[in-house]
């Protein structure tokens, strides 16, 4: 009897240490897994629920070319001007690699943050176009072709090859009636569709997808993945003409009725004193503003490049130098901001500025 109850105690423990191990290779086994992310249905929720700013935008830049210095972004400055102008938020602005990991943690980071995500740039034809897959990545959508899209592109193309057999035709006609030499015909092929153009119509799909057409004139969709990042071409007249239309057609008339979509205006003032000799006027302005929703920010002058210098490279104070600092107040009710700069120009004695004349030296 005892050596049952001792194969009994044996075979108990045994049972224990097999599934203290067991747990313990399971948490071990979790924790060299990546994290499973929410799927988009309990994003959004988590989005709907988190009080975001409706009008709050970020942008991310795609592209090694940005960060290796070869191609100067342009997108995010116009993207800014286009937000100021409709009222809306512009909060954030990253660049980003080609790299997935970096794509798909930056992109969720930013959608669950801000109510409105717009991407630059990686969805061509070549190999290091991955802005499309790493999104699809990102919120678990399928990558597929898209029909629509492909019907649009072809019908583009079609249109172009008519167009440049037509210019040909007229050309040769000319050359003909004028005797001179024949131009040399097109390459009508290079212009068909093909395997590398149709990969720009291999985006995310599925039940959190969505591809528009803001602008009719471009084939080009804009594909809007977790109902708030969209995906534009970082190709500027491309990304222009889209941001237009999108922020136009799709963001502001979607805002929330009690929002306020009113342009933000900018009050501009000059003064030749120096940032630390107006520090705590601007603070005592600061300070009457803030619960009116006026912004003021003070943006030191460099000397004009005609200044002269000294010696050891000093630049000496210069009749020319009247420009030191440029303070800018922003907010939407004209004649409270008018007021507000007022007092500023006032204790500043400054003096109004153009935007050119804040621009220049």
């Amino acid at each position: 009897m005892r050596a049952v109850r001792r194969a009994d105690i044996a075979t108990k423990r045994l049972t224990n240490l097999a599934q203290h191990l067991a747990r313990r290779n399971s948490r071990s086994s979790r924790s060299i897994e990546p994290p499973l992310w929410p799927s988009p249905l309990a994003m959004n929720s988590l989005s709907s629920s988190s009080g975001k700013d409706p009008r709050s935008v970020a942008c991310l830049i795609i592209g090694d070319e940005v960060l290796g210095g070869k191609t100067q972004d342009t997108n995010s400055h116009y993207l800014a001007r286009k937000c100021f102008a409709h009222g809306l938020n512009l909060r954030r602005i990253e660049t980003v690699a080609d790299e997935f990991d970096d794509i798909i943690e930056r992109v969720r980071y930013l959608s669950e943050r801000f109510a409105h995500v717009i991407t630059s740039g990686g969805i061509g034809p070549t190999h290091d176009d991955i802005t499309d897959e790493a999104i699809s990545r990102a919120f678990n959508q399928p990558l597929a072709y898209h029909q629509p899209t492909i019907d649009r592109m072809t019908t583009w193309m079609n249109d172009r090859i008519r167009v440049a057999r037509e210019q040909y035709d007229t050309a040769v006609a000319k050359a003909k009636a004028e005797g001179g030499e024949q131009p040399k015909a097109p390459d009508y092929q290079a212009m068909e569709m093909n395997e590398s153009r149709k990969r720009m119509a291999l985006f995310p799909t599925g039940d959190k997808s969505t591809a528009i057409y803001p602008a009719p004139s471009l084939w080009v969709p804009v594909v809007v993945v977790n109902g708030n990042v969209a995906i534009l071409p970082g190709v500027p007249r491309l990304f222009r003409e889209l941001a237009d239309t999108y922020i136009e057609k799709q963001i502001v008339p979607n805002l929330p009725q009690a929002d306020d979509a009113r342009p933000w205006i900018r009050k501009l003032v000059g003064t030749s004193k120096f940032e630390g000799d107006i520090a705590d006027d601007l603070t005592e302005v600061h300070n009457s503003v803030k619960s009116l929703g006026i912004k003021v920010g003070s943006y030191p002058k460099s000397p004009p490049s005609s200044s002269p210098v000294t010696s050891t490279g000093s630049t000496l104070q210069s009749s020319s130098w009247k420009l030191k600092v440029v303070v800018s107040l922003v907010g939407k009710e004209e004649a409270e901001l008018q007021k507000w700069a007022e007092v500023v120009r006032d204790k500043l004695d400054g003096w109004f500025l153009t935007d050119e004349e804040a621009q220049g030296e």
